[in-house]
C-alpha cells in the first residue's frame, strides 16, 4: 500500500474519536486496513473511510502511527507492508516497523439491512444532537438517560434529560416511518465530529451563492434492529449501535399549561448572571 503522509494524516484524524484510549480489548486501539477501506471502532460507533489506496488487509497500531507520521513531511509518499506479524512503514528518508495483531481479532463488520432511510440535513440534525448533548446524564444507572434520544418520523425530534433538566428540539426535517432511538453520548460526539472533518460536497451549480450558502446532506438509514448508520458523502460512514431501552415520554413532561409566568431574556447576559452567581 502506498499514499502521500498528508493525506494519510487526514485519514487518521477522521478516525480519531472512533479510536479508544483506553480499552479492556486492545485490539481495538489500531484500525483495519482492507478492501479499500480503513475501519475504527469502540463497540458503540463503527467509523469507515473510503481509501482506494488501501489495497493490502492489516492492523495498524494507531496512536504509534499517528505520533510517529508528525515527523514525516508531508509531501512523502509512505509505503505499508504487513507480514510475519509486523507492520513496516517506509519512506525516502526514513522507515519503522511495529508489531501487529492478527486481523481475525478485530470485531467483524455488522451486517447492515436496511428499513427506513432518508436523505436529510445534515448541519441541522447533527447540530441538533450537539445542543442537546449536555443535558444528557453522565453516569452509568439509566443508559437510556446517558444518550440522545432521537424520535425519527415527521417531524424529527431531539431529545435528552439527566432527571434534573431537559431538552426537547422540533426540527424541519422529515423521516419515513416512525422510530424511537437513543443514541450513545460517545457517538453524538463522534458524529460531530465526522460532519466538521469530513470534506463537504456542494451542489453543481453557476452560481457562487447557492452553493456556499447549500447546507451538508447526509443519507439516514435505520435497520429496525438496534442499528443506526449515516453516511458523510463518497468519504466516509458511520455505524451506531444504539442503547437498548425505552427513554422517558419526553413530550409528556413538558407542561402543557398557559405558563403563570413570561420573561424575555436576552440569552448571552441571562447565561453570564448564571455563571456568577453559581461560582
Amino acid at each position: 500500500m502506498e499514499i502521500q503522509v498528508a493525506r494519510f494524516r487526514e485519514v487518521l484524524e477522521i478516525l480519531k474519536p472512533a479510536v479508544p484510549r483506553k480499552t479492556s480489548l486492545p485490539v481495538l486501539k489500531n484500525v483495519l486496513v482492507k478492501e479499500g477501506q480503513v475501519v475504527a471502532t469502540d463497540l458503540d460507533s463503527m467509523v469507515f473511510i473510503n481509501l482506494p489506496e488501501a489495497d493490502e488487509s492489516f492492523l495498524l497500531p494507531y496512536a504509534d502511527v499517528l505520533k510517529m507520521l508528525q515527523y514525516v513531511p508531508g509531501h512523502e509518499y509512505l509505503k505499508m507492508h504487513a507480514k510475519r506479524g509486523k507492520l513496516t512503514l517506509s519512506w525516502s528518508e526514513g522507515s519503522a516497523t511495529y508489531p501487529t495483531q492478527d486481523l481475525e481479532e478485530f470485531p467483524s463488520i455488522p451486517d447492515f439491512e436496511v428499513k427506513d432511510e432518508a436523505t436529510i440535513d445534515g448541519d441541522t440534525f447533527i447540530s441538533a444532537l450537539h445542543d442537546a448533548l449536555p443535558y444528557a446524564a453522565t453516569g452509568g444507572d439509566r443508559p437510556v438517560l446517558s444518550g440522545v434520544t432521537v424520535l425519527f418520523g415527521q417531524p424529527i425530534e431531539v431529545s435528552a434529560g439527566d432527571g434534573f433538566r431537559m431538552a426537547h428540539i422540533v426540527l424541519p426535517l422529515q423521516f419515513p416511518g416512525e422510530h424511537t432511538t437513543v443514541i450513545p453520548s460517545g457517538s453524538v460526539s463522534t458524529l460531530i465530529h465526522l460532519l466538521a472533518k469530513t470534506p463537504r460536497h456542494p451542489p453543481q451549480g453557476d452560481a457562487l451563492v447557492p452553493i456556499m450558502v447549500a447546507k451538508r446532506q447526509i443519507q439516514v438509514a435505520l435497520d429496525g434492529k438496534r442499528g443506526l448508520k449515516i453516511v458523510f458523502g463518497p468519504t466516509a460512514s458511520v455505524i451506531v449501535k444504539l442503547v437498548e431501552g425505552n427513554p422517558p415520554a419526553w413530550l409528556k413532561l413538558i407542561p402543557k399549561e398557559e405558563p403563570v409566568l413570561k420573561v424575555q431574556l436576552f440569552a448571552r447576559e441571562f447565561e453570564t448572571a448564571v455563571r456568577r452567581v453559581s461560582n
